[in-house]
């Protein structure tokens, strides 16, 4: 018989000094240090393999499109927005070039108008301070879960404003960028989103749905610092279940949209 191992001082004191170990790799490698909070996708197979077990706050991060506008893209920002928003409790801010974006559309995908502040500038210039401010506004005392703007170029300089600010107001700063003028940048993760065939459910009469079916995205994680880049296909079940790997469609029970958040320290 296996008797199982007690905690002990000596036990909570080796896991204390780990993780203090950990947050100080963390801030070495400009990704955070104590109290560094990440908000989970609610999907283990991505979250596993995220610096802190998911999208992390204060931090800048990178959302490449395949081409100039791409609405595979624009759904999983969306849905990454939905989380921060809903996990902090706090609204988030969407900066674009043109007047085209569509609030339904993004309540599909969690991003509710109570929870969608949008801001319009047509020069790059623009957003990129309105995006720094807004990045930077928990000084100020006005919180905002994450903050994110398309802007297409953007230099190693500007980058590192953006990751400074961001950690300065702890909201996660995405860009939403073109993958053909990505550059390098200080983000700590870079994803690359694509459209795929979507699955339509199938009804009573063994027949599908018709129409395109629901939303399938490849998501590919070209950079991770801190964690592990991957590949995944995932479909999108809609706001109350959220993503699922697309292999485990079939007999599999959907990813639950319940965000929590998580302490990077405890991961």
């Amino acid at each position: 018989m296996i008797t199982p191992a007690l905690h002990t001082p000596r036990a909570d004191k080796k896991q204390a000094a780990l993780a203090a170990l950990k947050a100080h790799v963390r801030a070495l490698e400009g990704i955070g240090g104590v109290g560094v909070r990440a908000v989970p996708t609610g999907l283990a197979a991505i979250d596993r393999g995220l610096p802190g077990g998911g999208l992390m706050l204060g931090a800048l991060h990178e959302i490449l499109r395949p081409a100039a506008r791409d609405g595979a893209a624009d759904g999983f920002a969306a849905f990454l927005l939905a989380r921060a928003a809903e996990a902090a409790d706090a609204p988030v801010l969407w900066i674009t070039e043109a007047c085209d974006l569509y609030p339904p559309g993004l309540a599909a995908f969690g991003l509710t108008p109570d929870r969608l502040i949008i801001a319009h500038a047509t020069r790059r210039v623009d957003r990129l301070w309105a995006l720094e401010e807004a990045a930077r506004a928990a000084e100020a005392g006005t919180a905002l879960a994450a903050v994110l703007a398309e802007v297409p170029q953007l230099d190693l300089v500007a980058s590192r404003r953006l990751h400074l600010a961001a950690e300065a107001g702890g909201a996660a700063v995405l860009l939403l960028r073109s993958a053909e003028s990505a550059g390098t940048s200080v983000a700590v993760t870079r994803w690359q989103v694509a459209a795929q065939p979507g699955l339509a459910p199938a009804i009573a009469s063994g027949t599908v749905e018709p129409g395109v079916g629901r939303p399938r995205w490849r998501l590919e994680l070209l950079r991770c610092r801190g964690g592990r880049p991957d590949i995944w296909t995932v479909d999108w079940l809609g706001a109350g279940a959220g993503l699922v790997l697309a292999a485990d469609r079939q007999g599999a029970s959907p990813v639950r949209l319940v965000p929590s958040m998580i302490d990077a320290d405890a991961a």
